[in-house]
């Protein structure tokens, strides 16, 4: 809402969907370095400079968590995980993005991300 909101900076949805489209397409390509591509800054230079690093320390724990999770899933039921897992990977390459995410480990680890992003988000 700062971009296109009311009290924003006005911007029409024509200037910001291509916009919008690439990093949707960086999301949904890497989700385990998107926070880096989307800043335009290495891991390493973000680190030296203090950028987002309490973010990133909740940022870290997202590979082993996504890993514990899909691990537990798959011990409940492998055959509804394998099932889940497959049609997950099928549908994300319907919607009309760049997706790479081929299994649930990465997809827990999106939505991990992604919660921690919008988590840090203010709005007005």
């Amino acid at each position: 809402s700062i971009l296109t909101g009311s009290s924003g900076m006005g911007a029409s949805g024509d200037k910001l969907r291509p916009i919008l489209q690439d990093m949707l397409d960086m999301w949904a390509t890497n989700p385990t370095t998107y926070i880096q591509d989307m800043m335009n800054i290495p891991a390493e230079r973000m680190e030296e400079a203090g950028i987002l690093t309490e973010f990133m320390k909740h940022h870290n724990l997202v590979a082993p968590y996504a890993s514990e999770v899909t691990s537990a899933l798959r011990e409940i039921d492998s055959d509804k995980y394998t099932i889940a897992e497959r049609q997950t990977s099928a549908y994300l390459k319907e919607c009309g993005i760049k997706s790479s995410i081929d299994n649930l480990e990465q997809w827990v680890q999106i939505m991990a991300v992604t919660g921690i992003v919008h988590g840090c988000t203010l709005s007005y």
